[in-house]
C-alpha cells in the first residue's frame, strides 16, 4: 500500500459496486429483472478471489496494490495515506456492470464508489508496468492517477472535470 508514486496510474480488476448492489437488492427486496437479481446476488454471495491476477501484478513489478473490501474510495484513501499521496479518479472510466446500471440507474456510480466486499484488486503502477498488466488482465481498467497532495485524499471527477461529492465513502467497521 505504501509504494505508490506520483503519476502512477490507478487500475482495478473486474466490476465495481456489484456486491453492494446485491446486498441492497436482497435487504431492500427491490424489483429487478431475474437476470440482474441473479448476477447481483452472486456478486455479493460469492466474490471471486483474484489470486491469478495478484500473481500477475507481482510478476510485472507492481509495488502498490490491495483488495477492495471496504469500498473503492475508502480503500484507495488508505493506500494513498500509506503512500503519502493523493489520487484523482475519473468517474466515467469506472467499470460498472450493465446489470448493476439496469437495477440501480441513479445509484450505480455511488455503489461503485462506496460498495465493499468486492475483493477485486486496486493497484498503482507507472505507465509501462500498467501496460503490461493490462495486456495480461483483460478485465482490468485504468480509473485514475496518483498525484501529489493531501495524503489520503481521493478526488472523483466527471468528464468535465467537476468534482463529485462522495458522501458515503465505504464500510466503517467501528460504525454502530
Amino acid at each position: 500500500r505504501s509504494s505508490a508514486r506520483p503519476d502512477d496510474l490507478l487500475a482495478v480488476t473486474g466490476f465495481m459496486g456489484s456486491a453492494r448492489g446485491g446486498l441492497e437488492l436482497m435487504t431492500l427486496h427491490l424489483p429487478v429483472s431475474a437476470q440482474a437479481a441473479e448476477y447481483l446476488r452472486q456478486a455479493h454471495r460469492r466474490p471471486r478471489p483474484r489470486l491469478r491476477e495478484g500473481r500477475i501484478l507481482v510478476e510485472e513489478g507492481v509495488l502498490a496494490a490491495m483488495d477492495i473490501s471496504d469500498g473503492l474510495v475508502d480503500d484507495l484513501g488508505k493506500m494513498m495515506a500509506a503512500s503519502g499521496l493523493a489520487a484523482n479518479l475519473d468517474s466515467w472510466r469506472f467499470p460498472v456492470h450493465p446489470l448493476l446500471r439496469h437495477a440501480f440507474p441513479d445509484r450505480a456510480l455511488h455503489l461503485a464508489l462506496a460498495g465493499g466486499e468486492e475483493y477485486e484488486l486496486l493497484y498503482a503502477a507507472p505507465a509501462p508496468v500498467m501496460e503490461r498488466t493490462l495486456a495480461r488482465i483483460p478485465d482490468a481498467t485504468v480509473i485514475g492517477r496518483v498525484v501529489a497532495g493531501t495524503p489520503g485524499r481521493v478526488r472523483v471527477q466527471d468528464q468535465e472535470g467537476n468534482e463529485l461529492q462522495c458522501l458515503e465513502a465505504g464500510w466503517n467497521h467501528l460504525q454502530p
